[in-house]
């Protein structure tokens, strides 16, 4: 009955590891795809989505503007905005995506977290 016992302590740990490295994987999601979607600012009113084909549309107090991005590193995002938020330029910021949650750091500035919202 001992060897029994150890065989099913091995195979619960193997399944524990193998569940473990199926996690890790699943946190690792390529920030391309992942960021598709709409999200909104945790600490605000600002809403933004991500199309697929590169399109960005910001939303906050009655204000949208649109334009496009592409991912210039795999963390590293280039945002080009239409309309009068054109004058800013482009917009290059750093990417985290945890979860439900997406962190933009642009400029060394303080990140802005916004929540998925579908």
């Amino acid at each position: 009955m001992i060897g029994v016992k150890v065989m099913a302590s091995r195979c619960y740990k193997g399944v524990l590891i193998l569940l473990a490295l199926m996690a890790m994987t699943a946190c690792s999601t390529d920030p391309r795809e992942a960021i598709v979607g709409e999200w909104r600012e945790i600490d605000g009113t600002e809403e933004v989505e991500f199309l697929s084909e590169g399109t960005v549309i910001f939303s906050d107090q009655g204000l949208t503007f649109s334009g496009d991005y592409e991912f210039i590193e795999k963390d590293r995002i280039k945002l080009r905005l239409g309309g009068i938020a054109w004058l800013a330029g482009a917009i290059v910021a750093e990417v985290s995506i945890s979860g439900n949650v997406l962190t933009l750091t642009a400029n060394n500035e303080k990140p802005e977290k916004y929540r998925r919202v579908r």
